[in-house]
């Protein structure tokens, strides 16, 4: 088994167009040096989050649907953020 051969490769003697290879190779790092190269503009990540969830009424409505504290973690959520299911490997 040779693994992944691509569609102008041929089992004998390689690809069939060696030039045109070269060539589709060379233009995507052309293309590639012009897209790195371009300055970009700095990111503006934001320095707070604000929810506008009524927590209160959140938690009044569990309440009344007895899913409280089953889904007090959806409260917690809302004051302190949600785990993202991410395993602290520390």
């Amino acid at each position: 088994m040779r693994g992944y051969q691509g569609s102008n490769y041929k089992y004998t003697d390689g690809y069939i167009n060696e030039e045109e290879r070269r060539e589709q190779a060379s233009a995507r790092k052309q293309e590639w040096e012009h897209c790195t190269s371009q300055a970009r503009p700095p990111v503006g990540w934001p320095l707070t989050v604000k929810s506008e969830m009524n927590i209160g009424k959140w938690e009044e409505a569990l309440s009344k649907a007895n899913l409280l504290p089953e889904l007090q973690g959806v409260i917690d959520g809302f004051l302190h953020g949600f785990d993202q299911g991410i395993p602290n490997h520390g």
